[in-house]
């Protein structure tokens, strides 16, 4: 008869050292701890509900996203010959009954700002192009008139003093990776590659942008927009009020979108999208 923890039946064969019992007694704690999770899920989900909905933790957050993104801005700075490129996907609105025409949504300042920074180039004696990317707006027919986004753009930046002529419209973006790519092949074709572009796109994914540019051998001068929504009030530290804290709707959407984006930031990465030494004017 053959002995325990033999090869031959009875016992497994791992438990027959301290390693193996060591191993099987953690796996026990482990099964120990799920289950407690499991059994409380509940209160974990509410937990996580009232610190992400929280004024305090949504706007610390969308701060140190600004900080990270307001560094060595367009605005500051007297700039090389460029290409201005804007982002605009989200940036407007349909004009559909009861709207007699196109309207801004929170990230319209993107347009503001693009032509803010067009006139700037303008005042030092260029004439920068301006390519405007934004594709088909979701859940709209292609063959409707107001289906591609980047349309209504162009008339908006062409009443904000941007010549048409000096407007190029993009209409296969859909995410920051397509726009990087329908952009680089416009630059390519005009001769413009190796040009830094001024670009305009929203605080939040200006970082991810620059990677994403960088990684297709374009150098970006960042000129970041729409950090915190106008209707979130930010958080003084020094003075912090019982309204900080207390739970709201729009914080949790706000800490919502910051880690979205943190997590489609590893994603690309995960990809290869995410270049490096990117930015012209940090370096």
């Amino acid at each position: 008869m053959m002995a325990l923890g033999g090869h031959g039946g009875g016992c497994c064969p791992c438990l027959s050292s301290p390693w193996g019992w060591g191993f099987f007694y953690w796996v026990l704690r482990c099964a120990k701890v799920l289950r407690r999770l499991v059994e409380n899920w509940w209160r974990w989900l509410f937990l996580v509900l009232f610190v992400g909905s929280s004024p305090i933790l949504a706007t610390l957050l969308a701060q140190q996203t600004a900080m990270n993104s307001t560094q060595n801005t367009a605005t500051e700075q007297r700039l090389p010959p460029a290409t201005i490129v804007l982002l605009a996907r989200g940036t407007t609105k349909i004009s559909r009954f009861p709207r007699r025409e196109v309207q801004l949504t929170e990230q319209g300042d993107r347009l503001l700002a693009t032509a803010n920074i067009y006139g700037q180039e303008v005042f030092f004696g260029k004439q920068p192009l301006v390519i405007v990317s934004a594709g088909r707006r979701s859940g709209i027919p292609i063959e409707d008139s107001n289906a591609i986004e980047a349309n209504d753009v162009r008339v908006l930046l062409s009443r904000f003093g941007i010549p048409e002529s000096q407007l190029v419209v993009e209409t296969q973006g859909l995410d920051v990776r397509t726009s990087a790519e329908a952009v680089t092949k416009i630059l390519q074709d005009r001769n413009l590659q190796n040009q830094p572009i001024i670009l305009t796109t929203s605080g939040l994914e200006m970082r991810r942008a620059i990677g994403t540019f960088a990684e297709l051998k374009i150098q970006v001068i960042p000129n970041p927009t729409d950090f915190i929504p106008g209707n979130i009030k930010p958080v003084n530290l020094n003075n912090i009020v019982v309204e900080d804290l207390v739970p709201n709707v729009e914080s949790l959407l706000l800490t919502s979108r910051i880690v979205d984006e943190y997590l489609v930031q590893i994603y690309y990465f995960l990809r290869g999208w995410q270049g490096i030494n990117s930015c012209f004017a940090c370096n």
